[in-house]
């Protein structure tokens, strides 16, 4: 509520600017709280505060919403909206952090594979899953986690790969084990 406070006085005091700085954050805060209707609206006010050339913050929002709709089992949606964040992703300036942009990458993929498996285009998922898995340990372990559980639920429940989703598994709780989850 604090924070939500802080934003509408900015906008009170017509500072869009800080607003638009400071509404992912708050758009965090609720994918973490699981408020989807709020998170929802958040996102789609924050694509209107957002000038066109703010392509991460848009990215951000098509994954926010992507969010919502793989919560509320709107798979081609959610696949859209992943899609739509990867794409504004891709034609980021070269002047962004690559790790930045690395990082939410993996989370668009981790979208779009979950929406892929739900829509049964098993191939693409696993092809999405295994994309965003490159290097993901190091910059979001929990990420990486959510994938690796993704890709393991694929291949045992889908491809009936019992050896293979008990080696993904072991490595998801072998992470866990290290980083002391």
């Amino acid at each position: 509520p604090y924070f939500e406070q802080c934003l509408q006085q900015f906008e009170q005091a017509g500072r869009l600017d800080l607003v638009a700085q400071f509404i992912s954050k708050l758009g965090e805060v609720l994918l973490q709280l699981k408020e989807w209707e709020t998170l929802k609206a958040l996102a789609q006010k924050s694509q209107s505060l957002h000038s066109e050339k703010d392509f991460s913050q848009q990215a951000r929002n098509f994954g926010f919403l992507a969010e919502v709709e793989i919560e509320q089992k709107n798979w081609m949606k959610a696949q859209q909206f992943a899609m739509r964040a990867l794409h504004v992703l891709d034609i980021l300036p070269p002047s962004t952090l690559p790790e930045e942009k690395h990082r939410h990458r993996a989370w668009y993929l981790l979208l779009l594979g979950r929406s892929q498996r739900h829509l049964h285009q098993i191939e693409a998922a696993i092809s999405s899953l295994e994309a965003a898995s490159e290097d993901e340990l190091e910059s979001n372990p929990q990420v990486y986690i959510e994938i690796l559980n993704e890709l393991r639920s694929i291949y045992y429940y889908e491809r009936r790969e019992y050896l293979k989703a008990f080696q993904l598994r072991k490595v998801r709780r072998s992470i866990e084990q290290q980083l002391g989850l």
